[in-house]
């Protein structure tokens, strides 16, 4: 391999380690809050996280996926970009959109599954208590 692709290769898997280091960082303080809003008898509380999260990545996967299709369906018909640019193209841009959207999206839901799995543990102990309070009461 070529000391130039050898770079390539580390640059895109230190652009990915930080990608992913960066939405741990940003999903840890909103953890705490979904462990707080979990922990709510009203269940819709503990959901307004993981909706939000699902929605973020579904509009950010469609916006990133055209600005993909745009820039190949650009350069396939204009070559002009190539010709004019001392840079040659990312190979990202070679690959399927569709495939770069789907990667994206499981990415980008991470944070949606780490919310929905923190949703679901806190919330079944509240509606184990609950169930036990109400067996108490009739038992009284």
């Amino acid at each position: 391999m070529s000391t130039a692709v050898q770079h390539f290769n580390m640059t895109i898997f230190f652009q990915i380690f930080n990608t992913f280091i960066l939405i741990l960082l940003v999903t840890i303080p909103f953890a705490f809050l979904e462990i707080y809003l979990a922990k709510k008898p009203n269940k819709w509380l503990g959901l307004i996280l993981p909706i939000l999260s699902f929605t973020k990545a579904s509009i950010a996967t469609f916006f990133i996926v055209l600005n993909l299709y745009t820039f190949n369906m650009f350069a396939n018909t204009h070559n002009t970009a190539r010709i004019h640019s001392s840079i040659e193209p990312s190979p990202m841009f070679n690959a399927s959109p569709i495939l770069v959207g789907i990667v994206v999206f499981v990415l980008l839901n991470i944070p949606t599954l780490i919310y929905f799995i923190i949703y679901n543990i806190f919330h079944k102990k509240i509606q184990n208590r609950v169930e036990i309070d109400k067996m108490r009461i009739r038992d009284l």
